[in-house]
């Protein structure tokens, strides 16, 4: 999804790890000397023999069997398209730590999740095809028919121009199932009823805002409708342009993963605002390069009214408002990232000395001097 692997680097992970295992613990089939197991001399001579033939296999195409083998459960998902197609954003709560090896992004070609017994090259292998201009329905029937535990899986592709294909293996742990809407599908294994895909799809389609809004309000919808059997632990939130952009990562409009957390939606909607709020700081400080210096105010100051308590805001407001000649406002929001952490203010000196700002280091000592005088130090 994030990082760039070639389709072969799971199975190559997994051909030592199925070869050797036969060392400690020879799988039945083995031949056994009456009841004693094989001596571990012969069983390494086996072993070896067994990763030549899973590296030929891997060559020769046939390696997406052995990693079928290893897999791991997740849960429900719901892929998407904007109706302006600007964006493809996937969204789901997870086992934590799977889903970037199970949901796969990339920008101008689509996303792909892949999940009950997630095998992680739907998504390496999928996205590949993707680039290479095939349709979604064309590459599910590729891969299905090259997995032998299909009959597991869950998968969905959808491509950067809104087409689609959706499985639901005839295994997949009960409740499972996919719903198709406008412009979305959701799709559920492992759920408490058979309401959840359904429901996010409506909730998807229902919901005010804008696309990770209502990518939010179809998971509270899977939860609403009774969730995971197991309960809630992960979530994580993928928006990738529809547009190919020139580089990682920049193609990613919103990615956020919560692992481990009590109220993993609550906690991914927290991380949602604070990205929006990053990305208005963001903007500020181009603004103010640009010298629009009522704009780069206004996009600072409703950063701070979000996050009050944020010292990265905080200290981009004294910047923003130092070339301004608006010292005592500047020294204040100095003095409340001060208060946080005594390092902001030094940064700010080090700043100058970097040539960051355009003054130097002695023209801002009586800032930092006048907070050090005033015994504001950090808890």
């Amino acid at each position: 999804m994030l990082y760039t692997f070639p389709p072969g680097a799971v199975p190559l992970l997994a051909i030592p790890l199925y070869a050797f295992s036969e060392i400690l613990s020879p799988k039945p089939g083995f031949k056994t000397h009456g009841k004693r197991k094989l001596r571990l001399p012969f069983r390494v001579v086996v072993c070896v023999r067994r990763l030549l033939v899973c590296t030929r296999r891997l060559r020769s195409g046939h390696a997406r069997r052995l990693s079928a083998r290893r897999t791991l459960p997740s849960r429900q998902s719901p892929p998407a398209l904007h109706e302006r197609r600007n964006y493809a954003p996937l969204a789901r709560p997870y086992k934590p730590f799977l889903v970037p090896a199970c949901a796969p992004g990339e920008a101008g070609v689509g996303v792909i999740a892949s999940q009950s017994f997630a095998n992680p090259v739907y998504g390496f292998e999928g996205l590949r095809m993707l680039r290479a201009g095939f349709e979604p329905n064309r590459i599910l029937e590729t891969l299905l028919d090259q997995d032998a535990g299909a009959a597991t899986r869950q998968v969905a592709i959808l491509d950067a121009g809104g087409r689609r294909a959706v499985h639901t293996g005839s295994r997949c742990v009960a409740a499972a199932g996919h719903a198709l809407g406008k412009n979305c599908c959701a799709q559920a294994n492992m759920m408490t009823q058979s309401t959840v895909w359904v429901g996010m799809v409506r909730a998807f389609e229902s919901a005010p805002g804008d696309l990770a809004d209502r990518l939010l309000a179809a998971l509270t919808a899977a939860e609403q409708e009774g969730g995971d059997v197991r309960g809630k632990q992960a979530a994580a939130l993928l928006v990738v342009s529809c547009k190919p952009l020139d580089q990682f990562p920049s193609d990613r409009s919103i990615d956020l993963r919560v692992d481990d957390h009590a109220d993993p939606l609550g906690e991914l909607k927290r991380l949602l605002d604070y990205s929006r709020a990053h990305r208005l700081a963001n903007r500020a400080i181009a603004s103010l390069v640009a010298n629009d210096a009522s704009g780069a105010l206004a996009d600072i100051e409703a950063c701070c009214a979000a996050c009050p308590s944020e010292p990265e805001f905080l200290f981009r407001r004294c910047l923003i408002l130092l070339p301004q000649g608006r010292v005592d406002e500047a020294r204040e929001a100095l003095h409340q990232a001060h208060s946080i952490h005594p390092g902001w203010s030094e940064l700010l000196l080090r700043f100058a000395d970097a040539g960051v700002l355009p003054v130097s280091r002695e023209k801002l000592e009586f800032l930092v001097a006048g907070l050090r005088h005033s015994g504001a130090e950090g808890p």
